[in-house]
């Protein structure tokens, strides 16, 4: 008590200097003793052996002068608040506090397990937070038996959290079946006035010129537009090749007409296709009936060639025949201008072998088909003459 009268005389000022000499720790301890030693009630005796004892076993730590340096320096005043009465803890309660349960102090009124459970749902919360960091903790652990401690520490922890929610599982479902709990109905969020303006404007409406925002490359590029004709045209050329409407030289002549921008659209090609198929079919229609009226000239000449070529046979046999005619037509004109003269027999033999020498070089010739008839008219010939003769 001696020491907190003598204390509580002095200024702040002086206080803190005396705190500073006797050090924080001594000065605190010698106020704790003070306190205790008045509950015991040991008051004069107590008190002056332990003010020997701080006084010997107090250690001047640093010399503060009192007096400032400047008349400007500001007082060095504590800034700590001395907290309220209801908030003091006693001194020989510090460090060993009694736990209390609010669910059986009457302090804390009737117990409410909906009430207590909601007011003191953060301890849950911390429970799960704590679970997580040992989960992790026990990870990263290499030590076995540390492990085993935090192995079982999770496992109250875990039975701890369980009982809470299935307590909580339990209140609710009942909450359920009373009807205080209920499921909020979705809030509606309508799409027919949407379905009926999008349908609208596939048929033209609402798409005005005070409708319209952006360019209209903007609003449809023209590159989609090729794209799109590109892919309707070679999917087009794609079927008729595997169709076998069209083979690959004509496929590949198209393709290139389709990137070069020729069809407008897939009716201007299939009208393309049909003229260019009845084209080549036309073109070789009329090469065929080229070549079967050549094939025809041909065999037209060939038979002309054979025509004219017998008739030739035929006119040298009738000139050879008429040649031989003539000589014996001569032969006897020329007897029958000379005298009648008996010629002697040596000289009719020569004629005789000089016709035959002639009618054998004919015989042997190739184009002479008709030597036969010569050799049967020869006797004829020569019969006007043997008659003279005789």
């Amino acid at each position: 008590m001696f020491f907190r009268d003598k204390v509580a005389k002095v200024s702040l000022r002086d206080m803190l200097e005396i705190q500073e000499r006797l050090g924080t720790k001594n000065f605190t301890k010698a106020l704790q003793k003070e306190a205790e030693e008045n509950d015991n009630d040991d008051d004069d005796d107590n008190n002056e052996q332990f003010t020997r004892k701080t006084q010997t076993s107090t250690t001047i730590k640093k010399p503060i002068s009192t007096e400032r340096t400047s008349k400007l320096e500001p007082l060095e005043i504590s800034s700590k608040r001395q907290p309220a009465k209801k908030d003091q803890i006693p001194v020989h309660l510090r460090g060993r506090r009694k736990l209390i349960d609010p669910r059986f102090n009457e302090q804390f009124g009737d117990y409410d397990a909906k009430e207590f459970r909601q007011s003191y749902h953060f301890i849950t919360d911390l429970r799960r937070k704590e679970l997580n960091d040992l989960r992790k903790q026990l990870k990263t652990s290499e030590d076995p038996t540390e492990k085993m401690k935090l192995k079982a520490v999770i496992n109250r922890l875990k039975s701890q959290v369980k009982n809470v929610d299935d307590l909580d599982r339990q209140s609710v479902r009942k909450l359920i079946k009373d009807g205080l709990i209920i499921k909020k109905p979705v809030a509606v969020h309508s799409r027919f006035r949407t379905r009926k303006n999008n349908e609208a404007r596939r048929k033209g409406r609402h798409m005005g010129h005070g409708k319209r925002k952006g360019t209209a490359n903007a609003r449809m590029p023209t590159k989609i537009l090729w794209i799109r004709r590109m892919r309707v045209l070679r999917r087009l050329l794609k079927k008729y090749r595997a169709a076998k409407k069209i083979d690959r030289h004509l496929y590949h002549e198209l393709y290139l007409k389709c990137k070069g921008n020729v069809f407008k659209n897939k009716r201007v090609l299939m009208e393309f296709i049909h003229k260019k198929k009845a084209e080549v079919q036309r073109t070789k229609m009329l090469s065929d009936q080229a070549v079967a009226r050549r094939e025809r000239t041909k065999e037209k000449r060939v038979r002309r060639e054979q025509r004219i070529a017998q008739k030739r046979t035929e006119l040298l046999g009738k000139t050879n025949e008429d040649d031989d005619t003539n000589v014996a037509v001569q032969q006897a004109i020329e007897q029958q201008a000379q005298p009648a003269v008996v010629a002697p027999a040596s000289q009719a033999p020569n004629k005789e072998k000089k016709q035959q020498d002639k009618k054998q070089q004919e015989k042997k010739q190739p184009q002479a088909p008709a030597p036969a008839p010569a050799t049967a008219t020869a006797p004829t010939k020569q019969q006007p003459t043997q008659q003279k003769k005789k």
